[in-house]
């Protein structure tokens, strides 16, 4: 926004505010919609939920889209950390079978990342996320020398920068000796 309030189209481009914005000189600048805005506040503090489900109360509704974040963070997961991407599979088997894998190991580690910070009671910063424990399978290094088949030396890969990853595997080794895992 510049000294005169007005803000050039290309600053608005993208943003999720431009309805707030009425055009002035034919579109090259925007000014505040005050009107629209106030409009809006009408609307604060309320949510709107839509369905097709006609089966459903009202409460249930509401709770089925409290948990929307929980599968848009899986999805999230999936895609990301998990690498569920566009391949080039030859058959529809294929195709299932390596969504599959995927879910499966979307389950699997949830549940590992549930399990730990319930037994180890971790809450806030120090609770053991998707991000760590990916990072741990990443980064955490060891070389294991062998002479006549015979390990004669373990070699750990160790940096500054990779001290949270280690601080965590530690952790989880620690946990995973000391206890079944249930």
């Amino acid at each position: 926004m510049n000294k005169d309030n007005l803000v050039s189209c290309d600053d608005l481009a993208g943003s999720k505010k431009y309805r707030f914005f009425k055009p002035i000189n034919k579109g090259a600048f925007y000014e505040l919609d005050i009107e629209k805005i106030q409009e809006d506040q009408k609307y604060d503090g309320y949510y709107v939920y839509e369905t097709n489900r006609t089966d459903l109360s009202v409460k249930e509704v509401i709770n089925l889209y409290s948990k929307q974040w929980q599968i848009e963070s899986n999805f999230k997961t999936l895609k990301g950390k998990l690498s569920l991407r566009p391949m080039y599979l030859s058959t529809w088997n294929h195709i299932v079978g390596y969504i599959c894998l995927c879910f499966i190991s979307l389950v699997f580690l949830n549940y590992i990342i549930y399990i730990l910070n319930s037994k180890l009671g971790l809450t806030g910063k120090s609770k053991i996320t998707e991000h760590k424990v990916i990072n741990v399978i990443k980064e955490v290094k060891e070389i294991e020398v062998f002479v006549n088949k015979q390990k004669i030396e373990t070699i750990q890969v160790y940096n500054d920068e990779l001290q949270e990853s280690w601080q965590t595997y530690q952790i989880l080794l620690e946990l995973l000796t000391k206890e079944k895992v249930t």
